[in-house]
């Protein structure tokens, strides 16, 4: 979750500086933060169902930021910042750690290739040993929610960003509300 959040704390100073003529810095972070959250969920889904590491969601989140065209500082974001808490191998001196970032330029990249196979920091640590099956787990990604189509979450969320929009308690509350009438009955 650190990760995640500079990933978001760096690529909201790079947009904020990139579109301050022509953006409000709320509508910005609001922008940043459905990309990056979308990136992640995205990873998730993509990283495989069993024996997953956080390695395999980083690679799943630097292919598809690439796949979707964003601007190569964003993957310089992710791969320093999961270097850093020595997630994966770090292959070069880390920009973000140096104070070495170019906030200006898009491309910028601290390392030679623009590549989405990192190995571990720690191929030995006690967390990538064993199998982790999450097909069964009951983490978020198995809420049903994830479980719809990609064009029905990109329709929520877009209906969630339009200003002034919110969901109706009643629908965000609805699945508990039988829950507990059932309960006290």
């Amino acid at each position: 979750t650190g990760a995640i959040y500079d990933i978001l704390a760096d690529t909201f100073m790079f947009e904020r500086m990139r579109q301050s003529k022509t953006k409000d810095p709320a509508r910005v972070l609001l922008e940043v933060s459905q990309r990056l959250s979308s990136l992640l969920m995205n990873a998730l889904v993509k990283a495989p169902p069993v024996a997953a590491t956080y390695v395999d969601v980083v690679n799943a989140m630097l292919r598809i930021s690439k796949e979707q065209n964003d601007p190569r500082i964003y993957r310089t974001f992710i791969y320093d910042r999961f270097a850093m808490r020595e997630i994966v191998a770090a292959e070069a001196p880390l920009g973000i750690a140096t104070g070495k970032i170019d906030w200006q330029d898009p491309g910028f990249a601290d390392r030679k290739e623009d590549k989405a196979e990192l190995t571990p920091a720690q191929p030995d640590h006690p967390s990538l040993v064993g199998a982790q099956d999450r097909t069964g787990c009951c983490g978020t990604v198995q809420l049903g929610e994830y479980a719809q189509d990609q064009k029905r979450l990109d329709a929520d969320l877009e209906r969630l960003s339009e200003e002034g929009e919110t969901i109706p308690e009643v629908e965000l509350l609805a699945e508990e509300v039988v829950e507990l009438k059932q309960a006290f009955k």
